[in-house]
Parts: structure tokens; C-alpha cells; sequence
């Protein structure tokens, strides 16, 4: 984070709540609940953008999301003679975004 970006924490502690956390408070009209995970969909950590944020319910939630966007790209740049990834993994990803509000096409 940033010098002198987000909020003061709660715990009176002289902690600042990051400035994505923030943004994303703004967005959902109430405090990040314990365990959610903000999400850079461009991965740029300090692109708080809010069309660049999206709330993961857990810690899981985003390491899958991590994973399955990480597994997606290497396959679509290093699969076996450049082919695309395998349907199922298309599939599986393409779904994952959808349940969760990401406009993607293919």
C-alpha cells in the first residue's frame, strides 16, 4: 500500500485499511467483512479503479480465481504446439467468471 492512502483501521492501532479495501467499501456500502479478498481483475495492485476490483467471499475464492486465471494463461501461451487450452478448462473458467460478474467472451 502506498504511503498515506486508505483509512485509519478501526483497532485505533495507527494501522491504515488499504485504499482497495476502501474503494471497495464504498462499492458495496458496508465494511469488507472478515475473510473476504479484494481481487485486481488487471492485476495491477495499486489500480483501485472500482471496475477493477471484485469481491472474493474467501481467501480460497481467490487463490482458485488466482489459479484458474494463471492455469488459463499458461496454457493459452504455452500449450503443446500453441494450441488453445483444453475445452473443459475453457469451460470451467469462462464459468467461474460468469457466477461471479465477469463480463467474458471467447
Amino acid at each position: 500500500m502506498r504511503q498515506g492512502t486508505g483509512r485509519p483501521s478501526n483497532g485505533g492501532n495507527g494501522r491504515y485499511v488499504p485504499e482497495h479495501y476502501v474503494v471497495m467499501e464504498k462499492i458495496i456500502g458496508h465494511p469488507v467483512k472478515k475473510g473476504e479478498r479484494i481481487h485486481h481483475r488487471n492485476g495491477i495492485k495499486d489500480d483501485n479503479r472500482p471496475d477493477n476490483l471484485y469481491l472474493c467471499a474467501s481467501e480460497s475464492e481467490h487463490q482458485r480465481l488466482e489459479a484458474l486465471i494463471s492455469q488459463f494463461a499458461k496454457q493459452l501461451m504455452w500449450g503443446t504446439d500453441l494450441q488453445l487450452p483444453n475445452e473443459k478448462l475453457i469451460e470451467d473458467f469462462l464459468l467461474y467468471c460468469k457466477e461471479r460478474g465477469y463480463n467474458i467472451s471467447v
